[in-house]
C-alpha cells in the first residue's frame, strides 16, 4: 500500500520518561507533525498494555461481560480531521505520494454482540487473516516470545477488516470500513489512542479453507469465548493464547462449537416457561441461566442454584440481583474472579 504511519498530535513528554502516544495535542500547543520511528514506545509501556442472515443471535446475550469486558470500534475514513475524545479519535496517515488519510475511530459502548455496527456487511465472511506481532524490545531475536499479537481478519477478500487482539483483561475489536488499508489498521485499537505500526510485523497471509461468516464469528465469541474467559495471565490466558484460540475456530469453524447447546435451548418453549423445569436445568448446568427467561434471571433462588456451582454465573443475573450484596458475597465466596 506503499503507507507511513504517522500520527500528527501527540502528548506527554518527547524525553523518554514517560512517553505515550494519543491523537490529542497539548492544550494550548499546536502539535507538529511526528514519525513513529523517531520516538519508540518504551517497551515497558507495550508489555503493561500488552453468512446465515436468518440465524438469530444468542437469544440472551451476556450484557455484563460484553459491557466489562470487550472493546468495541468502528473506524471509517472521513473528510476532514476533528477534535478526539475518549469516544471520537482521529488518525492521520500520509501516502507515500503525500497525501493524507484520515480516519475517525468510533468506540461504542456494547452490551451484546455488535451485530448492528456491521450495518449492511453482517452478511459478509471472514476469507482470511494475519497474525501480526508487536515485540516487547526494539532488537530482539524472531526466536523469542516476548512479543503481543493480534489478527487483522479479511472481510470477502479484504473489503473489509476486523481488528481482533486482547490487552490485558479487555477484548479488542475494530471494525474497518471500506477503504482503511492493511497498514492504517494495524495503528488503530478499540481502547487507547493507537500503536506505532513500524515496529509491528506481519506473519504469511492465511486464506481459509472454507469462509465463515461474521455472524458465526460473533456467535462464537457470545459462547464459548465468554463462557470460558479467564482473567489475564501472563503463562496461561494472554493475547498469543488469545490468537491461537481465534485461528483455530476460523480454519475449523465445523470442529468448533458456535455456542454451548444446553438441555434448556433445545426445550419447548412452555418448557422454557416452566419455573421448576429451568430450575432443574439450571442446577443441573449453570451456564444454562445464560439463556433463561428474564424472570428467570430475576429469580433469586434459581441465580443462587447456579452460583453455588460457578461464581461465574454472576455474570448471567439479571442487573437487579447483580446489584444485590448477598448475590455477589455468594457468587465471591465460590469464586473470587466473579467481582
Amino acid at each position: 500500500w506503499g503507507m507511513r504511519a504517522q500520527p500528527l498530535h501527540a502528548m506527554q513528554n518527547w524525553d523518554g520518561s514517560c512517553t505515550v502516544f494519543d491523537d490529542r495535542p497539548p492544550s494550548g500547543t499546536l502539535a507538529p507533525a511526528l514519525d513513529w520511528r523517531l520516538y519508540p514506545t518504551p517497551a515497558v509501556d507495550r508489555f503493561l498494555i500488552c453468512g446465515r442472515p436468518e440465524r438469530k443471535l444468542g437469544s440472551h446475550p451476556n450484557s455484563a461481560w460484553w459491557a466489562s469486558q470487550v472493546c468495541c470500534s468502528k473506524a471509517f475514513v472521513v473528510a476532514e480531521h476533528g477534535e478526539s475524545s475518549s469516544m471520537e479519535r482521529f488518525h492521520k496517515f500520509e501516502t507515500s505520494s503525500g497525501e493524507l488519510l484520515v480516519v475517525r475511530n468510533d468506540v461504542h459502548v456494547v452490551r451484546g454482540p455488535p451485530a448492528h455496527l456491521f450495518g449492511q456487511h453482517i452478511h459478509r465472511q471472514i476469507t482470511a487473516f494475519v497474525e501480526v506481532r508487536q515485540p516487547f524490545l526494539r532488537f530482539q531475536p524472531s526466536s523469542w516470545i516476548t512479543y503481543h499479537s493480534f489478527l487483522l481478519l479479511e472481510l470477502d477478500g479484504g473489503a473489509l477488516s476486523i481488528l481482533c487482539e486482547r490487552k490485558t483483561d479487555l477484548l479488542e475489536l475494530v471494525i474497518g470500513e471500506i477503504g482503511i488499508p492493511p497498514e492504517c489498521m494495524k495503528a488503530i485499537r478499540a481502547h487507547g489512542g493507537g500503536r506505532n505500526p513500524h515496529e509491528c510485523f506481519e506473519g504469511p497471509r492465511v486464506e481459509l479453507p472454507v469462509a465463515v461468516p461474521v455472524r458465526d464469528f460473533l456467535e462464537w465469541i457470545d459462547g464459548p469465548v465468554e463462557e470460558n474467559w479467564q482473567p489475564y495471565d501472563m503463562l496461561s490466558t494472554n493475547c498469543q493464547h488469545f490468537v491461537g484460540l481465534v485461528k483455530e475456530f476460523l480454519l475449523n469453524p465445523i470442529g468448533v462449537s458456535i455456542r454451548r447447546d444446553t438441555d434448556l435451548q433445545q426445550a419447548s418453549p412452555a418448557l422454557q416457561e416452566a419455573r421448576e423445569f429451568v430450575r432443574s436445568m439450571v442446577r443441573k448446568n449453570w451456564r444454562a441461566l445464560k439463556y433463561a427467561r428474564d424472570q428467570f434471571r430475576q429469580d433469586k433462588q434459581m441465580v443462587l442454584d447456579a452460583i453455588m456451582q460457578d461464581g461465574r454465573a454472576l455474570r448471567y443475573a439479571h442487573d437487579k440481583l447483580r446489584a444485590s450484596r448477598e448475590i455477589v458475597l455468594a457468587a465471591v465466596n465460590q469464586d473470587g474472579s466473579a467481582l
